[in-house]
């Protein structure tokens, strides 16, 4: 998925629209004061991507640790 994500965020670059691509390799420990978060408060939005189901995996812990501080328009993605 992480190839994939790359190049899924070229398209938005070439038209002027900025994306920051973070990767993480594993959701534990999820910290607030994590890239997540320090990139929702700078872009206002948040997309992830996983390689499975999104139940209960990184856009979930994205999600629960978001909402409570700095509420942030959020997508959750998964692959089959």
């Amino acid at each position: 998925m992480t190839k994939f994500s790359f190049d899924a965020a070229r398209k938005p670059e070439a038209e002027n629209i900025s994306v920051e691509l973070i990767h993480y390799s594993s959701v534990k420990p999820f910290d607030v004061g994590n890239p997540c978060a320090k990139s929702a408060s700078k872009t206002g939005g948040v997309v992830t991507v996983e390689n499975r189901n999104t139940v209960g995996g990184f856009g979930s812990a994205a999600c629960e640790a978001l909402s409570a501080d700095q509420p942030r328009w959020l997508k959750r993605l998964g692959g089959p």
